[in-house]
């Protein structure tokens, strides 16, 4: 999927496809509601800014969106992904939605944003990163969220990986999903790999690591 060769059309059924993916397995909707929006509620209504970082096609801010909606919590949502056809679908796709704004950014990109942000999110972000930008992009992301942070990504599992690999076989075609999903997974982290990364910088922020089923480890940051 990283490929700037790689095949448009099927990108674009990837990023609709992961819609479902998100959904079934990366539990975004359940970490967001414990960490995000259980704080949002916690204090008197007002507008809340939120960064996604390598938003993709967007639809876990779409889903993020209309929830907020429901429980009358204004919001705005900047969304930035550094892949043009991300983009593209995104704005094709989630572009009537006033309170999203899509951006082709990376988290390096600091003109492209405008914290500090409330809450900022990232979804299977980090292990597109090369060793060496990780405590760089999580410093960021520290750096740049008033209220909590919370970064969400894949565990190296041998069990997770044959799991994954005959479920996404079965359910995902013609896509990238079963492929650069086994290579993800590869590239996921260890628990203790992540707490060596987490205690080589101070935070602003009170930073924990947990992980969740299946093949999930979290890293949540809060100011409070």
């Amino acid at each position: 999927m990283d490929r700037p060769d790689c095949d448009t059309l099927k990108l674009r059924r990837t990023f609709a496809q992961f819609r479902l993916m998100n959904v079934l397995v990366t539990r975004y909707r359940m970490l967001i509601t414990r960490h995000i929006i259980s704080d949002m509620r916690s204090d008197a209504p007002r507008p809340y800014s939120i960064l996604d970082i390598g938003a993709g096609g967007c639809d876990i801010p779409a889903w993020l969106i209309r929830h907020c909606r429901r429980l009358r919590i204004p919001l705005h949502v900047t969304a930035i992904d550094p892949d043009p056809v991300a983009v593209a679908y995104a704005i094709d796709t989630f572009g009537h939605l006033p309170e999203l704004k899509v951006v082709q950014a990376g988290l390096f990109d600091s003109a492209e944003l405008e914290p500090p942000y409330d809450y900022c999110i990232a979804n299977h972000f980090l292990h597109h990163l090369a060793a060496d930008q990780l405590l760089p992009a999580l410093a960021t992301i520290d750096g740049i969220t008033d209220r909590r942070f919370l970064v969400n990504d894949l565990v190296r599992s041998r069990r997770w990986y044959v799991l994954f690999s005959a479920f996404a076989g079965l359910v995902f075609h013609r896509s990238f999903i079963y492929t650069d999903g086994k290579q993800s997974i590869r590239r996921g982290f260890l628990r203790h790999e992540m707490q060596t990364i987490i205690d080589q910088s101070s935070w602003n922020s009170v930073v924990e690591i947990s992980t969740a089923w299946p093949g999930r480890i979290v890293i949540s940051g809060s100011r409070k």
